[in-house]
């Protein structure tokens, strides 16, 4: 379930990740991540966790290995627009 922190985490395992934000429509940041989370489970994809910051409209955070795996899971998703290139660092994302 998405806390009030807006993080969903999906994997307690210690993999070489990376952050990734995904453009989405203004207003369903925790829809979107609670709806791909949801998808993550179901087809067992290796989604570390998805962050939807209440600060930062019009956006989520992924957490995976790859960018072709977040690409793979926000493909004909609802709401969301595109993956935005690069990764985030995470002192970029506070949660807390």
């Amino acid at each position: 379930m998405l806390g009030a922190s807006g993080v969903v985490y999906l994997s307690e395992r210690n993999i070489r990740t990376s952050l990734y934000a995904v453009k989405v429509t203004n207003g369903q940041e925790r829809t979107v991540a609670l709806m791909l989370a949801d998808k993550a489970k179901v087809e067992s994809s290796p989604i570390q966790a998805i962050l939807a910051p209440a600060e930062l409209k019009g956006y989520i955070i992924i957490e995976a290995q790859t960018p072709h795996i977040v690409d793979e899971l926000i493909r004909g998703m609802r709401h969301t627009r595109e993956r935005v290139q690069g990764t985030i660092s995470p002192d970029e994302v506070d949660t807390t």
